[in-house]
């Protein structure tokens, strides 16, 4: 019943998971919005197996001042932690409208980040419901409590990466979607180990 225990625990499965599995050059992409990947980073013990390998930031991570260092953190930390180099990706979870998002992926450091998305060996992902966490909703990537209606309407119930699915696991469809920047559900398949 203690969710921050639980946080914990998970965090600290996923950190042996990963200290196990990783091999040198991996390219390993990391949402930037999870508590549980967060915990994970927290947990895991510094090792070089990962060298000459990347971290790639997944999800944009630029947000309001105070939260914007945790998306940050998360793919440096572990970079650090791997004997990788990380790849932030400077831009936000969610923008304003289609045309500022698409504006923003013209950027050469946000167009470089995410022609990394399809040669990913793993993938660090979040499952989220539909209601973001405080930690996300605190970030100011994510959408308004309509926008989230109209989700909730189309038959969302969740999702992984701001990218909503059904209950049967299916994508959602929805004009909203044109506003992340962010791995993108069919590139994320194809990775070969998602965590």
């Amino acid at each position: 019943d203690d969710e921050a225990h639980m946080v914990r625990e998970l965090g600290a499965a996923a950190a042996f998971h990963l200290e196990s599995a990783l091999r040198p050059k991996d390219r390993i992409g990391i949402s930037s919005w999870s508590r549980h990947l967060l915990a994970m980073v927290d947990q895991l013990h510094p090792t070089r197996r990962a060298e000459g390998g990347f971290v790639v930031q997944i999800l944009g991570g630029v947000g309001t001042p105070e939260m914007q260092s945790h998306a940050t953190r998360i793919t440096q930390q572990l970079a650090l932690l791997i004997g990788a180099s990380p790849m932030l990706l400077q831009a936000p979870g969610v923008t304003g409208s289609a045309k500022i998002r698409d504006l923003l992926l013209q950027e050469p450091y946000v167009r470089e980040t995410i022609e990394f998305f399809p040669t990913l060996d793993v993938a660090l992902v979040g499952i989220g419901a539909l209601k973001p966490s405080a930690f996300l909703e605190s970030s100011g990537n994510t959408f308004s409590l309509p926008e989230l209606q109209s989700l909730r309407d189309a038959g969302a119930v969740g999702d992984i990466c701001m990218r909503f699915f059904d209950q049967n696991g299916m994508p959602v469809r929805s004009p909203l979607l044109n506003r992340v920047i962010g791995i993108e559900l069919p590139v994320l398949k194809r990775v070969g180990r998602i965590v």
